[in-house]
């Protein structure tokens, strides 16, 4: 019975989730490094005001649904990008998962200012949202 209990337990702490990408790119108006997670149209609308004030927002069912979204802040070239590669949830909130990337040393790359981001929508879940950098190989 315990036994039943901790492998019940195990499979909560690693269920994915699946998540759908809103927008990705290499340019936003947010140029600073930060991790957001907006739970109401209110914080979305600011948000997206902040990240591109020429467009209306994509509709977002809050009632239902959460955004998240990674910033990689200002870049002085071509070649950074981040990638969110998955999304778990456990006993306390969410984790989101993510890879950054650079351009190789000595690579040849636009010499023009940048700031890489993804924005995602995900079922809404009550509790923390942590966000870690993803080591594994899989991609």
């Amino acid at each position: 019975m315990i036994a039943a209990a901790v492998f019940l337990s195990t499979l909560v702490a690693q269920a994915p989730m699946t998540f759908t990408t809103i927008q990705q790119g290499p340019l936003s108006g947010v140029d600073a490094e930060r991790h957001v997670v907006v739970r109401t149209e209110p914080e979305w609308e600011t948000l997206w005001r902040e990240h591109q004030p020429d467009r209306e927002p994509p509709h977002a069912d809050f009632s239902r649904s959460m955004v998240v979204a990674l910033f990689m802040g200002s870049r002085r070239t071509a070649g950074y990008a981040i990638d969110i590669t998955r999304v778990e949830r456990d006993d306390n909130g969410v984790i989101v998962f993510y890879r950054q990337t650079a351009p190789a040393p000595g690579a040849m790359t636009a010499q023009v200012l940048t700031a890489p981001f993804q924005i995602i929508q995900l079922d809404r879940v009550p509790g923390s949202v942590r966000f870690q950098a993803d080591t594994s190989t899989d991609r």
